[in-house]
């Protein structure tokens, strides 16, 4: 929104008149990625209260506005930022299924999404304009972000256990990675839940 403002004048010294045929963008201008919908144009005037405890010394101006409503033009830009995260994200959960008997493949995907998710972080800062604020970009990052770090630390700490039940008997070690079997399991369900709920949320958010 443009919005022009007479700070000198009250508004029953002068008013705005404003038509919305008459405001226009230019037919040659061109939005990249985005697509013109409307332009709305009002008129009124705004209010500043001088005193908080005495309602009475308020002053006035007049005001017009003139808005311009865009629309996200495709969905390329939506899937250059977001795909690439989400299949890091899918390495680090194929850790979960990866072979019992190859732990270092279980570390190296798990480590490699955390790589893959942060340095992506660069390549998204030159996609997105620079605010001051969080953007639903910036909570889908910090977001995959902690759930590839949780995905790190639980497969490090499931591989020490399975190292340190490869050097028990025979009937304990089986006992030990059965347990820890089910506890790789019931935590892939719980993280893929948690992805689920977590991308729904963020989807309502947008």
């Amino acid at each position: 929104s443009l919005i022009l403002t007479n700070n000198f004048v009250t508004p029953r010294e002068m008013f705005f008149t404003v038509e919305n045929g008459a405001f226009r963008l230019a037919e040659g201008i061109f939005i990249a990625d985005w697509l013109l919908k409307d332009t709305v144009t009002d008129a009124g005037y705004t209010e500043s209260s001088l005193d908080r405890d005495d309602q009475s010394k308020i002053s006035s101006r007049p005001q017009v506005s003139f808005t311009i409503s865009v629309d996200v033009k495709g969905v390329r830009k939506l899937l250059i930022i977001f795909l690439p995260i989400l299949i890091a994200i899918f390495l680090s959960m194929f850790s979960y299924v990866a072979s019992y008997k190859n732990p270092t493949q279980r570390q190296i995907l798990s480590t490699a999404s955390i790589s893959a998710i942060t340095g992506y972080r660069f390549v998204i800062e030159n996609l997105l304009p620079p605010v001051g604020y969080f953007t639903t970009t910036d909570y889908f990052f910090i977001f995959m972000l902690l759930v590839a770090f949780f995905n790190f630390v639980f497969q490090t700490i499931f591989v020490w256990h399975q190292n340190q039940a490869s050097q028990l008997s025979p009937e304990a070690q089986a006992s030990a990675m059965h347990f820890l079997r089910i506890v790789n399991t019931v935590t892939f369900l719980i993280v893929s839940c948690i992805i689920v709920v977590g991308m729904g949320y963020i989807i309502v958010a947008m």
